[in-house]
């Protein structure tokens, strides 16, 4: 009947008035998140001890570590990024980028296009942090969301020693910022981000604190030496200072989130197993970049790439590629910084050369090696408010801890190499940030909404009526099928993007 004709066309223009509403006014869908909608935002606070590796509270009994699982969480391991040095994976934790598109993909790297090479003592240049117009770390992330328009400044992010502290990242920097000293005692570090959470004039809302030990310890006398247990027995004495700063402020106590990680672990190197290139490639046709673990290889245009190759790849004890085929799951390929050869060792096992900008002094611990290795997998806790208590976590990637930081700091998640998915189970009340559930929204933007929904409905009745009479049609719903996307710095023809570029892996 025309009746039934009408009904029926009225519920399919309604659902396509609906859908339009939601493809023109998307940022109504993302502008809140279900977490927390009060005007004062989540505090969160991220720690990193440098070269922690995910067993040592257990093999050193730590007992302040071990107490942060009746506070939180504590994940078995975190599956690091690779290369497993300390920038690279201190700015994918940062940004939730993997190293290839964030484009620090070693401590020492070159960058063919700018014809420059850098160190991990002179990396203090916006250029090598800002390769990717796309990249944003977390202090960033949060400072954007102010509404400024409306004279609102109330995030504010402050970094102490961070990797790539104080340098602005595509124009932005943290509003707080001191650089790194090693010779500043750690307790004057907690104080100080303690402090900046505490401001009356102008606190910040995310903090992030950076300690090079026990990575130092366990380059010099080894992961599994007394010296380790004297390091990680001071790391537990910091932690429990920490503890006691925030266990004595009430502010702190109730709203401050707190995730404790690490970049890589530590693995023991023995001085045989060593690989001298200047045995393999005449030392006029190539440089070189990296560690003693890891280094990328950059030939002259006489070199012959397929000789020297093969001749490299006879060493067992050493994984070598040529760019274009190192394994898709390192997510280390796609940047002009990767060298024409990538060569990383089995774990104590070492590369030198007389090219390198890196002075080879044998070092009874090491870290860079494959982020499948056991041994550099590094440790997560996290505890407050917006974690659950008393929960032993599955591994998880540490490109996910970015939109961990997102939703805890309430907040959009950005698209990055991450997911939110990967970690839902460590929040206490996880909420999809579905369209229905964003529509919870203040008076002042629900009557906007309202506004738009009603002439909606009004457009869909009137269009209703005036196509009931026509032929019927049949409408093919076609099954949505999700697409993994990898971001990435750089195209194959080697000019910068910062598109999203479909990858065919899934989430690993």
């Amino acid at each position: 009947s025309i009746l039934v004709q009408f009904l029926l066309a009225f519920v399919f223009k309604m659902f396509l008035s609906v859908l339009l509403f939601v493809c023109i006014f998307p940022s109504f869908a993302n502008s809140k998140s279900a977490v927390n909608i009060s005007n004062s935002p989540p505090l969160l606070l991220l720690i990193s001890f440098d070269g922690f590796r995910y067993d040592y509270p257990d093999i050193y009994t730590l007992k302040t570590f071990h107490s942060l699982l009746d506070r939180g969480i504590r994940a078995k391991w975190i599956n690091n990024s690779f290369v497993t040095t300390t920038f690279p994976n201190h700015f994918t934790i940062a940004t939730g980028l993997f190293e290839e598109t964030h484009g620090v993909v070693s401590n020492d790297m070159y960058d063919p296009v700018l014809n420059l090479s850098t160190t991990l003592v002179r990396m203090n240049d916006t250029k090598w942090w800002s390769q990717n117009s796309y990249t944003q770390p977390i202090w960033v992330t949060n400072e954007l969301q102010n509404n400024t328009s409306a004279g609102e400044v109330k995030r504010k992010s402050g970094v102490i020693g961070w990797p790539s502290t104080g340098i602005p990242i595509n124009g932005y920097a943290a509003f707080k910022n001191e650089l790194y000293d090693e010779s500043r005692k750690f307790e004057t570090v907690i104080d100080q981000i303690i402090e900046w959470f505490k401001d009356p004039n102008d606190p910040i809302n995310f903090g992030a604190i950076y300690y090079f030990q026990p990575d130092r310890t366990g380059h010099i006398y080894g992961p599994n030496s007394s010296q380790m247990n004297i390091t990680l027995q001071d790391c537990d004495r910091l932690l429990a200072y920490l503890l006691d700063k925030i266990d004595k402020d009430l502010y702190l106590n109730e709203s401050l989130n707190v995730i404790l990680t690490s970049d890589h672990g530590m693995t023991e190197v023995d001085e045989k197993h060593v690989l001298n290139l200047d045995d393999y490639i005449d030392q006029n046709l190539y440089s070189v970049y990296g560690g003693i673990s890891q280094v990328n290889i950059f030939l002259t245009p006489d070199a012959n790439i397929d000789e020297i190759y093969k001749k490299l790849s006879n060493n067992l004890n050493y994984e070598v590629y040529k760019k274009d085929s190192i394994p898709k799951e390192y997510h280390y390929k796609n940047n002009v910084r990767i060298g024409d050869i990538m060569i990383v060792g089995k774990p104590g096992y070492t590369i030198v050369s007389s090219n390198t900008n890196v002075n080879w002094t044998f070092h009874h611990g090491d870290h860079g090696y494959s982020n499948i290795e056991p041994t550099m997998h590094p440790i997560f806790y996290a505890w407050g408010p917006a974690f659950k208590k008393s929960l032993n976590s599955e591994p998880f990637r540490n490109v996910d801890i970015y939109p961990l930081m997102c939703y805890v700091l309430n907040i959009p998640i950005r698209p990055t190499n991450g997911s939110i998915d990967n970690v839902k189970h460590l929040l206490k009340n996880y909420k999809s940030s579905s369209f229905l559930q964003q529509l919870i929204l203040p008076a002042n933007q629900a009557i906007p909404i309202v506004i738009i929904v009603l002439i909606s409905v009004t457009i869909a009745i009137v269009y209703s009526i005036v196509s009931c009479g026509h032929a019927k049609k049949t409408v093919i719903i076609q099954k949505y099928v999700p697409i993994h996307y990898q971001l990435l710095g750089n195209n194959d023809d080697k000019k910068y993007t910062n598109n999203l570029v479909i990858s065919d892996d899934d989430e690993g």
